[in-house]
């Protein structure tokens, strides 16, 4: 019984040592991809892929991005190893499903953003005539996907999966309650934002989406990982058997 009580505390220490690390890169690598992106254009095409085209680090930012997104998928897996039965443990199962299909979104999203656009802009800024003019109508089909994506991207991104893992804090044991609530708060904002804005109400602007929401939701990922890696550390580490197991193998040995 207590070998499998220890094999279970290695495997929810490693996870949570996994998750950790992974909360943490992953927010320090979203905070420098958003500070590298900078605000597209909403005034046309024609000012949207000028402003692509003049940016050499367009492609490595959105790739950030994608690593960034993948970190906290593996830092949501962490943190649900360390919820425990009952309604904060099936939040967090909802959550990894949410993260799963928002990991894809995004990937899809932002590989549409950093490639497709970014090839779509230098050939058009390279190019003259008809076929500027034929690059432009591109840029209009690139940019529509562009933004669909998007819209989806913060609903099952920063919306749903921090709304349901802030619940699963909340509910639990092994975190604070006040820091899940802040999560959930957060997760709530953005998923209120994207499901305005797929239905074409505009009620939040950006500054409030990215400044408020997604710097929310940034800073409660760091904050978990850093009391995962807390949590991690308090687990017992002793691996060898009680005394009363050794007395019964040596009774089970003798004649």
């Amino acid at each position: 019984m207590r070998k499998g009580t220890n094999q279970e505390e290695r495997h929810e220490r490693t996870l949570l040592r996994l998750g950790a690390v992974s909360a943490v890169l992953g927010t320090l690598a979203n905070v420098v991809a958003s500070a590298g992106h900078g605000d597209l254009p909403e005034t046309g095409t024609h000012a949207a892929l000028s402003f692509v085209a003049e940016r050499d680090t367009w492609s490595l930012v959105h790739l950030t991005s994608i690593f960034a997104v993948l970190l906290w998928l593996v830092a949501f897996v962490g943190l649900s190893g360390s919820m425990s039965r009952g309604a904060s443990w099936l939040l967090a199962r909802f959550g990894i499903a949410s993260i799963l299909v928002g990991a894809a979104v995004h990937v899809v999203f932002f590989s549409i953003d950093g490639y497709a656009l970014k090839g779509t802009a230098d050939a058009w800024a390279a190019a003259s005539g008809s076929e500027r003019e034929s690059l432009l109508r591109a840029g209009d089909l690139v940019l529509l996907l562009q933004e669909s994506q998007f819209v989806s991207a913060i609903i099952l991104v920063l919306g749903l999966p921090f709304l349901l893992f802030g619940l699963s804090v909340a509910f639990s044991s092994a975190y604070p309650t006040w820091l899940g609530w802040v999560g959930a708060t957060a997760g709530a904002g953005a998923l209120f934002t994207g499901v305005t804005r797929f239905v074409r109400l505009e009620l939040v602007p950006d500054p409030v989406l990215f400044g408020v929401f997604g710097m929310g939701v940034s800073l409660w990922m760091a904050a978990m990982g850093t009391l995962m890696w807390k949590r991690a550390r308090k687990l017992p580490r002793a691996d060898t058997k009680a005394p009363h197991d050794s007395h019964d193998k040596v009774n089970a040995s003798s004649p």
